[in-house]
């Protein structure tokens, strides 16, 4: 399978996302970049160094990306998870440091090696806007593009037309989505179906290293909660560990062809995505693929096998 470039703005799920694609013995993870998103990208940054450090991969270089969205204000999500991004978990400090320029990293790489590379972006899309916007047709050159973002035929999670990535930037996320890259996208409506409850978490991660469950307990204790009491639900969605698993096995979702561009302009439905889904021969917006359904049960296991498994950590 093609390595994988992580672009992340860590957050609890990015995290999980991150401990996941490390620990599946197939996913080659060459390099992470960060984004201003749930947390500030300095914070973000430190939180994917620290994250690389606990699982003993130092060695996967990080990029720092965008501080800012290319229009508008930063929107975070400290109610979701938590002051530091990572829930209540406490991390050691981390002497390494991150190379700055992320989406000069990624034209690079992605012209070096056209094809190569596959792309699993799991906070807003500044940093691959930039890159397309400084080097024209640049995204063209990965293997794919995977997008966590938008809600098809759902309601969205900041506006009720919205989710989080994509109203954090839409006009980044119109230039990646109007690009000639390759984009396979995992909505809200598919995520959705990906909620693991406290029990699960806790069944799922025994036998697992005592290092990695004890991290993954206290970062999801904190968005559980939240899901318990604003929203009266028991547990948390997987959205970006989801996105980060169809990357490597797109066959564990059901996908559908859709038509979408990206609403920069709405007083009210900023950042949604909308599908042209009317019956005519011409439609507008790109054609995508766009993940639709999944069987729970065997992504819930297909998460929680290989974390099981990992004995990488450095001791």
């Amino acid at each position: 399978m093609p390595p994988l470039i992580l672009d992340m703005d860590p957050g609890v799920d990015d995290a999980l996302a991150l401990v996941w694609s490390l620990a599946w013995a197939e996913c080659d993870v060459c390099a992470v970049m960060t984004v201003s998103g749930n947390v500030d990208v300095d914070l973000g940054t430190s939180n994917a160094l620290r994250l690389l450090a606990l699982m003993g991969r130092p060695d996967i270089p990080v990029y720092r990306g965008e501080g800012r969205p290319l229009e508008g204000e930063p929107i975070r999500a400290a109610h979701i998870h938590g002051g530091t991004g990572l829930g209540e978990a406490q991390l050691p400090s981390f002497t390494g440091t991150a190379d700055s320029g992320a989406s000069a990293a990624l034209s690079d790489r992605l012209r070096s090696e056209p094809d190569l590379y596959s792309i699993v972006a799991v906070g807003p899309l500044t940093n691959l806007a930039t890159a397309e916007l400084n080097d024209p047709g640049v995204l063209a050159k990965a293997s794919e593009v995977y997008v966590m973002g938008g809600a098809i035929h759902v309601p969205g999670n900041v506006t009720p037309t919205g989710e989080f990535n994509l109203v954090s930037d839409p006009r980044a996320a119109s230039i990646v989505f109007e690009s000639n890259a390759t984009i396979r996208l995992v909505p809200l409506d598919v995520t959705r179906k990906m909620r693991v409850t406290q029990a699960e978490m806790k069944e799922g991660l025994t036998d697992c290293p005592a290092e990695i469950r004890d991290f993954l307990m206290a970062a999801t204790s904190t968005p559980m909660k939240i899901g318990r009491e604003k929203y009266g639900y028991d547990g948390m969605y997987l959205h970006d560990p989801l996105t980060a698993m169809l990357s490597v096995e797109p066959m564990w979702a059901e996908w559908e062809t859709f038509h979408v561009q990206i609403e920069t302009q709405g007083e009210f439905t900023h950042g949604q995505i909308v599908v042209d889904e009317r019956s005519q021969p011409v439609h507008q917006g790109k054609p995508i693929q766009v993940a639709m359904d999944i069987d729970r049960t065997k992504l819930l296991d297909a998460f929680f096998q290989p974390i099981r498994s990992w004995r990488g950590v450095k001791k």
